[in-house]
Formats: C-alpha cells, structure tokens, sequence
C-alpha cells in the first residue's frame, strides 16, 4: 500500500516515514513543505513530494497514487 505522510519531516511523520521505509509493511511517501525539510528523508532512497497543507491543489498532486494518507501536520 502507497501513504503519504504529510508532515514528514516532523518528530512523528518523520519517525513513522524512517519505519515503514526500512521495514515496512507500506510504501510511504514523504510530503513536506520544503525542500529544507528533506535532510532527514534524503539518507534513503525514497519517494516524496513538495506541497504545503493549505494549497489543495498541491495536496492533491502530492497525493495522486497512494492509497491513504498519515496527516502529522501540527500549527495554524
């Protein structure tokens, strides 16, 4: 199964994107809202996308092939 987790640079969405991208069992997608936010992700090889949780259109290309979606976004 394909998930983004939205807010994945974070303590949470980071740490759950760290598990299932060595273990398992999903395939996730790492959506962030700035290139900035991927030095954590940038050690694996992995899929992830660039998109603010405010803009939908961006929310919606970032989500375009995952089966569901983590949301681990925290503030205003």
């Amino acid at each position: 199964m394909n998930v983004a987790i939205l807010g994945a640079n974070g303590f949470v969405g980071g740490r759950l994107f760290e598990l299932w991208q060595t273990r398992g069992p999903h395939r996730p997608r790492a959506v962030v809202r700035g290139a900035s936010s991927l030095a954590r992700i940038a050690r694996y090889a992995a899929d992830w996308r660039l998109a603010n949780a405010c803009d939908e259109a961006a929310l919606a290309q970032a989500f375009a092939g995952c089966d569901a979606v983590v949301h681990c976004v925290t503030g205003d």
